[in-house]
């Protein structure tokens, strides 16, 4: 069915509950779920040893640390199923995200952008609200199913396409993930949609964020958003 990538790195908790959530999905057990831990110092290897020794299918992958793109560079490079399910190691997928995705690619689309939402447990934070409010991140629910999107619109947090157009389109750049830029996911989708492949919303395959947002954070978050528009 798919390759599901999942890096992560120094979120052992997190990552732990998400899992569970990836173990419950409809249809996972026709899947791989390789987790690249990206050089991670916390409890991450003890909790994917545990993980991997309730599911059979889970592959544990170490490496030393590159930043996101590389570890899902260094995860497609492995992946042995001709569909790839990139999703984050802080999204709570829901029970039929998978059968989402493969409608969509199989009728729509080639890139399939799944729904993204905060976890109710972060969602009425004040500063949640505030980049809700000014559309900050994750602009895409309430969306009609199977519309068209761009390059822009591309989150790989929770987004699945052939392995042959990842490859194809090169992985995520290199020189983007060792200098850690933002707008990685963005130079990845505008490579595939330069190779022809059709973006499009799936509504069905729908996954919670669960990432708390500190007044630093944020404040972080958008330097690195304005040093990767001027690179870019």
């Amino acid at each position: 069915m798919f390759s599901i990538i999942i890096p992560t790195c120094n979120r052992a908790g997190i990552l732990e509950r998400s899992l569970q959530a990836v173990s419950s999905l409809f249809g996972v057990e026709r899947c791989e779920i390789l987790v690249v831990n990206d050089g991670s110092v916390d409890d991450t290897a003890a909790v994917l040893e545990a993980a991997a020794s309730r599911q059979s299918n889970l592959r544990a992958l170490h490496k030393e640390n590159g930043g996101h793109g590389e570890a899902r560079n260094f995860g497609l490079e492995r992946a042995g199923l001709e569909r790839i399910l990139f999703l984050d190691d802080d999204v709570f997928p829901e029970p039929d995200l998978l059968e989402a995705h493969s409608r969509a690619l199989d009728r729509v689309c080639d890139v399939s952008q799944g729904d993204i939402i905060w976890h109710e447990e972060v969602a009425q934070d004040e500063i949640i609200r505030f980049m809700d409010a000014r559309g900050m991140q994750f602009r895409l629910h309430g969306r009609p199913d199977g519309e068209r999107l761009s390059c822009l619109q591309v989150y790989t947090a929770n987004v699945a396409m052939r392995r042959r157009d990842a490859v194809r389109a090169g992985g995520f750049d290199r020189a983007f993930a060792a200098r850690r830029y933002a707008f990685e996911d963005t130079a990845f989708a505008l490579r595939l949609e330069k190779q022809g492949c059709r973006i499009a919303f799936s509504a069905g395959a729908r996954a919670r964020h669960l990432h708390p947002m500190t007044e630093e954070g944020l404040f972080k978050r958008e330097r690195a958003v304005g040093y990767g528009m001027a690179v870019a």
